[in-house]
């Protein structure tokens, strides 16, 4: 085995280590005290910590969460962190199911919305641009965050079809070798993720109970 598929593995441990670490509960308990978890959906995501962290420290908790998952593709995808086994995108995806089911907190975590961001920011900002402006329409349209969080996990399988089948190429790409290998399956399974993670808003929002978005 070479070195370099060594470093590859253990970064790949690392990634999931890193994506594990519950911001929302540290934060939480280090500026107000609270677990998220004992309050609202329970959920140590950052849609509960900015019902319950506030504002200012429920955006942090999302912007550390969406950078435990977008780190280390940006890195790589710039070259700073040189690849030849593992695909860029494995790193993030494992990142995020770190976030999902954390080694720090029993094996469980939050939904995967705002690392799967991280992911596709490191990736394609262009992506995210357009994830991000659909997921606050769907959101603003339909009231329930779980909507527009599923958007996403939609947009980005679509848009990597897309950008392939027309060969956009509006930034510079890291050579990923077999697109329907090395991309593709990647944003169908966080999509799969994201969708399993919300099953439960689904089903409140058929009853009606799930809780909307006030602007």
């Amino acid at each position: 085995m070479s070195v370099q598929l060594i470093f590859e593995i253990i970064l790949l441990i690392v990634s999931y280590i890193i994506g594990s670490i519950p911001f929302s509960i540290i934060l939480g308990k280090s500026f107000k005290g609270i677990d998220v978890r004992d309050h609202g959906s329970g959920n140590p995501g950052g849609t509960n910590a900015i019902r319950h962290l506030g504002r200012k420290v429920g955006l942090f908790v999302v912007f550390l969460d969406g950078l435990k998952g977008g780190l280390l593709v940006l890195l790589m995808r710039a070259g700073v962190i040189p690849i030849e086994y593992i695909p860029v995108l494995a790193f993030g995806v494992v990142a995020a199911l770190g976030h999902v089911y954390s080694i720090f907190i029993g094996l469980r975590g939050g939904k995967a919305v705002a690392s799967t961001m991280g992911i596709i920011t490191g990736f394609n900002v262009i992506w995210a641009a357009i994830c991000v402006i659909l997921f606050f329409i769907v959101t603003k349209i339909t009231k329930y965050v779980s909507l527009g969080s599923t958007i996403i996990a939609i947009s980005v399988v679509l848009l990597s079809l897309i950008w392939h089948a027309f060969d956009i190429n509006l930034i510079p790409y890291v050579d990923q070798g077999n697109y329907y290998l090395f991309e593709l399956p990647f944003f169908i399974f966080v999509f799969g993720l994201i969708v399993y993670r919300h099953k439960e808003n689904y089903k409140k929002i058929a009853k009606g109970i799930e809780n909307k978005v006030t602007w």
